[in-house]
């Protein structure tokens, strides 16, 4: 089954990967979604619930929100170009 890639930096409070020794309901250790914590997780799994989707939050790779070098782009912009996580991008606000 193909689950569409939410796609983010690891960054607090955005997206925050649980310590090794967390534990979730039932005493068992996090996996897939339940590994990460923060805003980014919290909104996709509330969005994902109202419209009965389901998703894997993949963090970004190379850690970077991108940058294009040579015709060539890095980080989240690079994966969203490249086909790598295209079906749910998130991006941190500001200027």
């Amino acid at each position: 089954m193909y689950l569409p890639s939410l796609c983010s930096l690891q960054t607090e409070p955005y997206l925050i990967k649980k310590m090794l020794n967390t534990t979730i309901e039932g005493g068992h250790p996090p996996v897939g979604n339940q590994v990460f914590e923060g805003y980014c997780a919290d909104l996709a799994k509330k969005v994902a619930d109202l419209v009965s989707i389901q998703y894997l939050i993949v963090p970004v790779k190379d850690g970077a929100y991108g940058s294009e070098k040579n015709g060539s782009w890095n980080g989240m912009v690079g994966e969203l170009v490249r086909n790598v996580s295209v079906r749910v991008q998130w991006f941190k606000g500001g200027t």
